[in-house]
Protein backbone atom coordinates (compact mmCIF):
# COMPACT_ATOMS: atom_id res chain seq x y z
CA UNK A 1 0.00 0.00 0.00
CA UNK A 2 1.47 3.36 -0.92
CA UNK A 3 0.67 6.14 1.51
CA UNK A 4 2.46 9.55 1.38
CA UNK A 5 5.14 7.96 -1.57
CA UNK A 6 6.42 5.58 0.71
CA UNK A 7 5.86 2.17 0.81
CA UNK A 8 4.58 0.14 3.65
CA UNK A 9 6.63 -3.38 4.36
CA UNK A 10 4.74 -6.31 4.76
CA UNK A 11 5.12 -9.10 6.47
CA UNK A 12 7.36 -11.69 4.72
CA UNK A 13 8.38 -15.30 5.46
CA UNK A 14 11.98 -15.14 4.20
CA UNK A 15 11.53 -18.81 3.31
CA UNK A 16 8.06 -18.83 1.60
CA UNK A 17 8.41 -20.42 -1.87
CA UNK A 18 6.52 -17.60 -4.80
CA UNK A 19 5.44 -18.88 -8.12
CA UNK A 20 6.16 -16.33 -10.22
CA UNK A 21 3.40 -16.96 -12.65
CA UNK A 22 1.06 -20.14 -12.15
CA UNK A 23 2.03 -22.62 -15.08
CA UNK A 24 5.82 -20.61 -15.81
CA UNK A 25 7.37 -24.28 -14.76
CA UNK A 26 9.53 -22.46 -12.07
CA UNK A 27 9.19 -20.92 -8.39
CA UNK A 28 11.54 -18.38 -6.88
CA UNK A 29 12.59 -18.85 -2.95
CA UNK A 30 13.84 -15.51 -1.04
CA UNK A 31 16.50 -16.82 1.13
CA UNK A 32 17.55 -13.87 3.72
CA UNK A 33 21.14 -13.45 4.21
CA UNK A 34 23.14 -11.56 6.44
CA UNK A 35 23.94 -7.90 4.67
CA UNK A 36 24.86 -4.68 6.33
CA UNK A 37 21.65 -2.66 7.06
CA UNK A 38 21.42 0.29 4.66
CA UNK A 39 17.67 0.92 3.54
CA UNK A 40 16.37 -3.05 2.99
CA UNK A 41 17.07 -6.03 3.72
CA UNK A 42 18.95 -8.72 1.19
CA UNK A 43 17.78 -11.67 -0.39
CA UNK A 44 19.69 -14.66 -2.07
CA UNK A 45 16.95 -16.47 -4.41
CA UNK A 46 16.77 -20.18 -5.03
CA UNK A 47 14.93 -20.51 -8.25
CA UNK A 48 13.86 -24.14 -8.74
CA UNK A 49 12.10 -25.81 -11.58
CA UNK A 50 11.55 -29.61 -12.06
CA UNK A 51 15.35 -30.98 -12.71
CA UNK A 52 17.19 -27.93 -11.45
CA UNK A 53 17.76 -25.50 -8.63
CA UNK A 54 19.37 -21.69 -9.11
CA UNK A 55 20.92 -19.83 -7.04
CA UNK A 56 21.16 -16.24 -7.34
CA UNK A 57 23.51 -15.06 -4.60
CA UNK A 58 24.90 -11.45 -5.53
CA UNK A 59 25.49 -9.89 -2.58
CA UNK A 60 26.14 -11.01 1.24
CA UNK A 61 28.63 -9.27 4.07
CA UNK A 62 30.83 -12.51 5.00
CA UNK A 63 30.65 -16.73 4.76
CA UNK A 64 30.57 -16.53 8.33
CA UNK A 65 27.76 -15.14 9.03
CA UNK A 66 26.17 -16.63 6.38
CA UNK A 67 26.60 -20.31 6.68
CA UNK A 68 25.80 -19.92 10.37
CA UNK A 69 22.55 -18.31 9.55
CA UNK A 70 21.25 -21.39 7.63
CA UNK A 71 23.12 -24.11 10.31
CA UNK A 72 25.72 -24.93 8.08
CA UNK A 73 29.34 -25.31 8.87
CA UNK A 74 30.76 -24.73 4.96
CA UNK A 75 29.77 -23.50 1.45
CA UNK A 76 29.27 -27.02 -0.18
CA UNK A 77 27.36 -28.40 3.08
CA UNK A 78 25.19 -25.15 2.50
CA UNK A 79 24.44 -26.12 -1.41
CA UNK A 80 23.88 -29.82 -1.36
CA UNK A 81 21.34 -28.12 2.11
CA UNK A 82 20.02 -25.93 -0.62
CA UNK A 83 20.22 -28.82 -3.76
CA UNK A 84 21.64 -26.74 -5.71
CA UNK A 85 23.18 -27.62 -8.96
CA UNK A 86 24.26 -23.73 -10.19
CA UNK A 87 25.09 -21.23 -7.75
CA UNK A 88 25.83 -17.74 -8.82
CA UNK A 89 28.18 -16.02 -5.92
CA UNK A 90 29.34 -12.79 -4.94
CA UNK A 91 32.63 -12.26 -6.67
CA UNK A 92 32.64 -8.49 -6.02
CA UNK A 93 36.32 -7.89 -5.06
CA UNK A 94 39.19 -10.88 -5.18
CA UNK A 95 41.16 -9.42 -2.01
CA UNK A 96 40.29 -7.92 1.13
CA UNK A 97 42.94 -5.36 -0.04
CA UNK A 98 41.49 -4.03 -3.28
CA UNK A 99 39.99 -0.78 -2.28
CA UNK A 100 42.70 1.86 -2.64
CA UNK A 101 40.31 4.61 -1.29
CA UNK A 102 38.06 3.55 0.77
CA UNK A 103 37.79 1.25 4.13
CA UNK A 104 36.67 -1.89 2.48
CA UNK A 105 34.89 -3.02 6.27
CA UNK A 106 32.57 -0.86 5.13
CA UNK A 107 31.22 -2.62 1.73
CA UNK A 108 31.95 -6.34 3.25
CA UNK A 109 31.53 -8.78 0.58
CA UNK A 110 33.51 -12.34 0.94
CA UNK A 111 36.71 -12.12 -1.97
CA UNK A 112 36.38 -14.58 -4.08
CA UNK A 113 40.06 -15.58 -2.85
CA UNK A 114 38.73 -16.79 0.46
CA UNK A 115 35.89 -18.15 -1.08
CA UNK A 116 38.41 -20.24 -2.89
CA UNK A 117 40.55 -21.30 -0.13
CA UNK A 118 37.15 -22.62 1.86
CA UNK A 119 36.32 -24.30 -1.59
CA UNK A 120 39.60 -25.68 -2.66
CA UNK A 121 39.24 -27.48 -6.32
CA UNK A 122 35.96 -28.67 -7.26
CA UNK A 123 34.83 -32.37 -6.32
CA UNK A 124 32.30 -34.67 -7.85
CA UNK A 125 29.20 -34.26 -7.69
CA UNK A 126 30.05 -30.28 -6.66
CA UNK A 127 27.37 -27.83 -8.19
CA UNK A 128 28.92 -25.64 -11.05
CA UNK A 129 29.89 -22.69 -9.29
CA UNK A 130 30.10 -19.17 -11.05
CA UNK A 131 31.39 -15.97 -9.79
CA UNK A 132 29.45 -13.04 -10.63
CA UNK A 133 28.80 -9.42 -9.76
CA UNK A 134 32.06 -8.12 -9.97
CA UNK A 135 33.77 -4.47 -9.08
CA UNK A 136 35.53 -2.93 -11.38
CA UNK A 137 38.44 -3.44 -9.56
CA UNK A 138 38.28 -6.98 -9.30
CA UNK A 139 41.02 -8.94 -11.61
CA UNK A 140 38.45 -11.23 -12.59
CA UNK A 141 37.74 -8.71 -15.41
CA UNK A 142 40.76 -9.83 -17.49
CA UNK A 143 40.65 -13.52 -18.83
CA UNK A 144 44.52 -12.90 -19.04
CA UNK A 145 44.87 -12.50 -15.24
CA UNK A 146 46.29 -14.84 -12.29
CA UNK A 147 43.13 -14.23 -10.65
CA UNK A 148 40.81 -15.28 -13.72
CA UNK A 149 43.54 -18.66 -14.09
CA UNK A 150 43.49 -19.56 -10.22
CA UNK A 151 39.58 -19.78 -10.84
CA UNK A 152 39.78 -21.79 -14.10
CA UNK A 153 42.36 -24.07 -12.76
CA UNK A 154 40.34 -25.24 -9.58
CA UNK A 155 37.51 -26.03 -11.53
CA UNK A 156 34.81 -22.91 -11.53
CA UNK A 157 33.79 -20.53 -14.00
CA UNK A 158 33.31 -16.66 -14.17
CA UNK A 159 30.47 -14.88 -14.97
CA UNK A 160 30.35 -12.82 -18.28
CA UNK A 161 27.16 -10.66 -19.50
CA UNK A 162 24.83 -12.97 -22.25
CA UNK A 163 25.78 -15.71 -19.80
CA UNK A 164 22.60 -18.11 -20.29
CA UNK A 165 21.96 -21.40 -17.60
CA UNK A 166 19.41 -23.99 -18.69
CA UNK A 167 17.51 -25.05 -16.18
Amino acid sequence: MLEQGVLEPRPFNSQQQVIVQPGCGFTVTPLEVPHRSELSDMHALLVSTETCRLLFLPDHDSWDQTLSSFGAQDIRQWLSMLEVDIALLDATFWSDDELQHRKQSEVPHPPVSQTLEMLGARREGDPRLVFIHLNHTNPLHESSSKAYGEVLRLGWEVGHEGMRFDL
